[in-house]
């Protein structure tokens, strides 16, 4: 029933089709980044471990964004240190 007046109301206002378009991408990318951020290390679902902060490997990247291996490519680059 709401599908159908979803329809009728874009067949009569097709201006409309763009706003419904945005909307949905918006709600899909917000779902997207919900999960993604409810997977992370650092949530606890079942409370067996409650420090899982503690048991993370050093080279783990479980930041957004990671900016000291770039700090680091730059580091030794001014060093006249290239490691690769």
């Amino acid at each position: 029933m709401v599908v159908g007046a979803t329809k009728q109301l874009l067949k009569e206002n097709p201006p409309l089709i763009p706003l419904f378009g945005i909307i949905g991408l918006g709600l899909v990318g917000a779902g997207y980044y919900v999960g993604r951020l409810s997977m992370g290390s650092h949530v606890v679902w079942d409370r067996k471990n409650p420090h899982p902060w503690i048991h993370t490997r050093q080279d783990d990247h479980d930041k957004f964004i990671d900016l000291r291996d770039e700090r680091k490519k730059i580091m030794d680059a001014k060093a006249g240190n290239n490691s690769q």
